[in-house]
């Protein structure tokens, strides 16, 4: 069985040095943000894009019927708030790209990583079979990962799916 790759890269520490200023940087240009409680997120209305519109057209009305603006509503911090939406939007959607991206590419690559190790492991299970010299403390270190799943007498091959398939055939 082939091992399919997709994944061939390599960060070096220079790039990855150089990636983590540059996300320490955009944190510390972003000091003000919050974070919420699972409670408040659950309590606090959300924008979507019916809402932001119905926002920035009250936000456009208020500014020029600033007489119908009640005397207990702060204008301009209305105005900033929205300027804040508009222009944190303008980061999260190529942030959140990005973060997808990460998150792909880290599932993709763990993904070959654990095939790589099941073929691995595979391979260590038939040299015990083969009473290959020195195997036995490898075979020992990785079945762990494979609690209780088959037993002395019947030989076990790990699939992808963390199942494994017995064979009839008796270890010797």
């Amino acid at each position: 069985m082939a091992q399919d790759n997709q994944v061939s890269a390599i960060l070096n520490q220079t790039d990855l040095d150089e990636i983590r200023s540059a996300v320490e940087l955009i944190q510390s240009k972003l000091t003000f943000l919050v974070n919420l409680t699972p409670l408040e997120r659950q309590t606090y209305s959300k924008m979507g894009d019916k809402t932001v519109a119905f926002v920035q057209k009250s936000l456009e009305h208020a500014k020029e019927n600033q007489n119908l603006v009640p005397p207990f509503m702060n204008l301009d911090e209305f105005k900033k708030d929205m300027n804040l939406i508009r222009n944190l939007s303008k980061v999260l959607r190529p942030i959140n790209q990005l973060s997808e991206g990460l998150d792909d590419t880290i599932m993709l690559a763990g993904h070959e990583s654990y095939q790589a190790a099941l073929i691995f492991y595979n391979s260590v299970k038939m040299a015990r079979k083969m009473n290959i010299h020195g195997v036995d403390s490898v075979y020992d270190d990785l079945k762990e990962r494979f609690p209780g799943r088959g037993s002395n007498e019947t030989e076990v091959e790990v699939t992808e799916d963390n199942t494994e398939e017995e064979n009839t055939e008796v270890l010797v």
